[in-house]
């Protein structure tokens, strides 16, 4: 055929499928075929709009290129009036000649088979033109070649599992201690997972989410290096605790308050109530440490010794100590290590065993060591004494109903006090519970 029998629209522009080689050959084959596009040189049987190329070639002088794309699209920049969407070179045809290129028509069917659409879900292959005739004598289709391309089923992404929140409407509530507070589970521990402490909230009439927000109650997590905390903490913004205090509170049936060892980040009004009831070590006022506890508060303490400095006119044994607060004292004398010491407890037989003598030794070391902090828990360390709270002289059971030493005697003994039951040689102190006592009970 002659070139000169067709006209030919320009289509779409292809820009990759190829290799650096296999583009070093087509334009190597193609370099003396090319010829510049002007309005005067331009073929006449070479359509194009407004996108005009900067070349062009003879379409006899061309090759047949295999090209994929996803779809078609409209387009004005082509004289088809649409092009292709996302095309990529598949292979040259070298085993067709250039005039069994596809016709415009052809693209238009092609188009309008399914909507526009190129990807290999969306073909089918064609049914044959066989027809039938059924027991009526109504003609039939024979679907002898019918092969649907079934589409790929892809996986949807998802949070994982271990992360996404549970359904609420499936847990049934059976208490109700959690009501109106919202928690944040970042992760479960060894023995319960995320979604099983999610489940332990619901029952208990709470809420939870993912995110924690400015009025979520609290962030539950056993993992205080997590990236996810690092905001959190340094806003301050939530109280983040540690997942046995969640269990603890499910345990006991109760919203229980905080321990200072079941939080790692608090808020600023969560650390102002803490204060009220923990001291600058974290041992609590009101409830019971066991050992475990005691051994994390040594270790968090720190020595606060001060040297003292001596006056121009004093000696080098003279020192002089500013006063403090109650709950800032420090040591008059730099304290003397316990090799060096002046106390002899070699000479103390066996202490543990003769109460006297160690509690000599204790009122010797605190006034050597501890000089303030003594006289406050050390004041009556060397007192025997006997209150007058019984009916009969030394009788327990004849005990005062009202008596008004309990407190007094509390007070005695956390001074260092001991108290006697009876009177002996060895008590040192009588205290009367009444001032006007009767001359027959001092007698006695």
């Amino acid at each position: 055929p002659d070139v000169h029998d067709y006209l030919y629209y320009t289509f779409c522009k292809i820009g990759s499928g190829y290799t650096h080689k296999e583009l070093l050959d087509f334009n190597n084959r193609f370099a003396n075929k090319w010829k510049p596009w002007t309005k005067k040189t331009a073929p006449s049987y070479i359509l194009c709009t407004h996108e005009k190329p900067d070349v062009c070639i003879e379409p006899s002088d061309s090759c047949i290129v295999q090209v994929k794309a996803t779809e078609f699209m409209a387009s004005d920049k082509y004289k088809c009036g649409f092009t292709l969407r996302f095309p990529r070179l598949e292979k040259f045809r070298e085993d067709k000649a250039w005039y069994e290129c596809v016709t415009y028509q052809e693209l238009i069917d092609l188009r309008e088979r399914n909507a526009g659409k190129l990807a290999s879900r969306f073909m089918e292959h064609e049914l044959n033109d066989d027809f039938d005739l059924n027991d009526d004598g109504q003609r039939t289709i024979t679907l002898t070649k019918k092969l649907q391309v079934k589409s790929r089923q892809q996986a949807k992404p998802t949070v994982d599992s271990r992360f996404r929140g549970i359904d609420q409407q499936s847990v049934k509530q059976t208490r109700h201690y959690f009501s109106s507070l919202g928690f944040c589970i970042m992760e479960g521990n060894t023995k319960y997972t995320k979604a099983e402490l999610e489940k332990l909230v619901y029952e208990n009439d709470g809420t939870c989410v993912q995110n924690a927000l400015a009025k979520t109650y609290c962030v539950v997590t056993n993992n205080p290096n997590s990236i996810r905390l690092r905001t959190l903490i340094k806003n301050k913004q939530n109280d983040i605790v540690h997942i046995a205090w969640l269990i603890r509170c499910v345990e006991q049936k109760h919203l229980l308050p905080y321990y200072l060892s079941d939080l790692i980040s608090c808020t600023e009004k969560t650390r102002q109530a803490l204060d009220l009831l923990y001291d600058e070590y974290g041992d609590a006022y009101y409830t019971s440490t066991n050992e475990n506890e005691l051994r994390e508060i040594f270790n968090k303490m720190t020595s606060t010794t001060t040297t003292p400095t001596p006056t121009p006119t004093s000696t080098s044994s003279s020192t002089t100590s500013k006063k403090l607060p109650t709950n800032k004292k420090r040591r008059l004398d730099e304290p003397t290590p316990l090799s060096q010491s002046t106390i002899n407890i070699d000479t103390i037989s066996n202490p543990l065993n003769d109460n006297d003598k160690l509690r000599s030794f204790i009122t010797e070391f605190e006034n050597s060591y501890f000089p303030d902090e003594s006289y406050d828990y050390g004041l009556f360390r060397l007192f025997y004494i006997y209150f007058d709270q019984y009916w009969t002289i030394g009788d327990e059971s004849t005990l005062f109903i009202d008596s008004n030493h309990s407190l007094i005697i509390l007070e005695s003994q956390l001074h260092g006090a001991r108290i006697a039951h009876k009177i002996t040689s060895d008590v040192t102190h009588v205290i009367c519970a009444k001032p006007n006592v009767d001359d027959t009970k001092l007698n006695e």
